[in-house]
């Protein structure tokens, strides 16, 4: 073989480890989107299916996902806030992250923790003009730090009782 030909195969190697690594990242998500905040349009990114070709209005997408009980009750004004166009070109003017907990149903009744991560692709004079959104389950994540929250409250408690009892 050819060291050119080595070369080739050595990237083709390395083209195909990314896009692994790319679509095992992607499966850590139910929903990922890029969002023009330019002209209020989005186009979801992950899962893809035919009819997600297009850009779509991204005000009633939120709206559509809220009234179609996805979001709890309880956050839904929350969600609809921190994910309003306007909201997002002032969270994101002077950084690159924002991030918002909040629970999601699943199948019809069972609602799990998510983390909605709205990262700045693009900007324009320093404001953001485009943005990717994705949208994970942290449940697991959530159940760890309320057991380690647990710990740490049982401790303390453990402590102030050894202290008041005189065990100091």
């Amino acid at each position: 073989m050819s060291r050119g030909n080595n070369k080739s195969s050595i990237a083709a190697e390395g083209t195909q480890w990314y896009g692994n690594i790319v679509s095992s990242t992607l499966q850590a998500y139910y929903e990922v989107y890029y969002v023009n905040l330019s002209d209020n349009t989005c186009k979801r990114i992950y899962p893809w299916y035919i009819e997600d070709n297009e850009f779509i209005d991204y005000t009633n997408e939120v709206n559509r996902r809220i009234s179609g009980n996805i979001i709890c009750n309880n956050s839904e004004e929350d969600v609809s806030t921190l994910l309003a166009v306007d909201n997002l070109k002032c969270e994101l003017k002077h950084k690159d992250k924002t991030e918002y907990r909040y629970k999601r149903q699943v199948t019809n009744g069972v609602f799990r923790w998510c983390l909605v991560s709205v990262v700045v692709e693009k900007r324009k004079n320093g404001d953001p003009v485009s943005v990717i959104l994705m949208i994970r389950d942290i449940e697991d994540v959530i159940k760890k730090e309320i057991e380690q929250f647990s710990k740490e409250l049982w401790q303390i408690h453990s402590l102030l009782l050894n202290k008041t009892s005189g065990g100091d």
